[in-house]
């Protein structure tokens, strides 16, 4: 449902049912005067300076390069059997 949500572009009806971002979501709209990307990005730099656009990105990193190695090393090795071009030749 919070993906139906988000693909309809009710973002505040998707945090609400997380439970996760709604206190977030409703401080930054109800702060800013109604919301909009620029309103909420001036707001994290007001409340946390330019750190705060990185917030989650060493998690999101955590989930995210190994699943990336898993994919390349996959995708090299089928490229060596299915073509026979290796990285030196």
């Amino acid at each position: 449902m919070v993906l139906l949500c988000i693909l309809a572009g009710d973002f505040r009806s998707a945090a609400a049912e997380s439970g996760i971002t709604s206190l977030m979501c409703s401080s930054c709209s109800s702060s800013s005067g109604g919301g909009g990307s620029l309103a909420v990005a001036r707001d994290i730099f007001e409340r946390d300076g330019l750190a705060g656009f990185y917030r989650g990105l060493g998690a999101s990193m955590a989930t995210s390069l190994p699943s990336g190695m898993v994919w390349w090393a996959t995708y090299e090795a089928a490229k060596v059997q299915l073509t026979g071009i290796s990285k030196g030749t």
